[in-house]
């Protein structure tokens, strides 16, 4: 067995003299939401399963033989809002019209400036991160410990849902050492963490249950097949077996950054500085894992630390 923890130590050992376990660090996260859409026309000219690939900044309208015309522009089609406050240009659109007073049928329309969602995106992350500021109160924060990327590409329906929208969570976080940790009758000076941030992508945590569900029904049905050889109508019902869910989605969870943080031993100063968590440049989140605590120094037996929250092991 790999002893990598105070937990795994504990497993194996024989004797009673093992030092106690690390308390959590209280964490405090701030997170900033970004939504962004696609707005615009759409070429209704073509097949309908291409309106909504482009939108367009502009759109002329002309009678036939040279006559009336009007036009229809956009500045820009791209919306991006972080933390409830528009980020990007307002959409400000001009019409205008002339041309002789005819008005023969039939009209031909002309789009022009076409932006495409994946187009879009670009824009939107670059304006809402240039536009990240956590001391704005016009930008309201959220409690969110993950930072998280959406993109949908939804047609508009009878509900009203806008035809691409985006999505981006900013998110900075802090520890502590624990209320109490250290005080004039008991005081303490070490309390060290380390911690991975890993990405995680989209429909990964939904598969990873179906598998670990998967996972432990095959293994309590390989339970009751024993006891049902040994002691046949004494084990139950037979468990169920779920479907197995398959591979797992690609690409896999990604180390993003591992960081540490030393208190440095005053109550009066309990808390590390920000760190801001990276927003991924896929769908799917990034999030803190395998979380390492060590509370006390021992040069003579060394000191295992404590694990805390959400384990992920990554590959060596």
């Amino acid at each position: 067995m790999n002893i990598r923890t105070s937990q795994d130590a504990a497993l194996v050992s024989c004797c009673d003299c093992q030092p106690p376990e690390c308390p959590a660090p209280r964490r405090e996260c701030q997170s900033l939401t970004g939504i962004g859409y696609l707005l615009g026309f759409v070429n209704g000219n073509l097949p309908r399963e291409q309106w909504y690939q482009t939108l367009y900044k502009n759109l002329r309208q002309e009678y036939a033989n040279g006559g009336h015309w009007y036009t229809y522009q956009w500045n820009t089609i791209i919306e991006a809002r972080l933390g409830g406050k528009l980020v990007s240009d307002p959409m400000v659109r001009t019409d205008e019209h002339g041309g002789p007073e005819t008005y023969e049928q039939p009209i031909t329309e002309t789009y022009t400036g076409g932006v495409t969602f994946a187009d879009a995106v670009v824009e939107m992350e670059s304006l809402m991160e240039a536009a990240v500021d956590w001391d704005d109160p016009a930008m309201a924060k959220g409690g969110e410990c993950s930072t998280a990327r959406i993109e949908n590409y939804t047609e508009f329906t009878s509900g009203g849902n806008r035809p691409h929208d985006f999505s981006l969570t900013f998110v900075r976080h802090r520890i502590s050492v624990p209320e109490g940790f250290s005080t004039p009758a008991a005081p303490r000076s070490c309390f060290e963490v380390q911690w991975d941030e890993v990405f995680f992508p989209e429909g990964w945590d939904a598969w990873k249950a179906l598998k670990d569900a998967h996972d432990a029904a095959i293994a309590a049905h390989a339970a009751w097949e024993a006891c049902e050889a040994a002691t046949p109508g004494m084990c139950g019902e037979e468990p169920d077996v779920p479907d197995d869910p398959g591979a797992p989605p690609t690409p896999a969870p990604s180390l993003v950054a591992t960081r540490s943080w030393s208190w440095q031993g005053s109550m009066e100063e309990p808390w590390s500085d920000w760190f801001d968590i990276p927003a991924p440049d896929s769908p799917g989140e990034v999030r803190m894992v395998n979380m390492l605590v060590k509370c006390f120094r021992d040069t003579k037996r060394g000191v295992k630390p404590t694990a805390h929250g959400e384990v992920h092991e990554l590959p060596e």
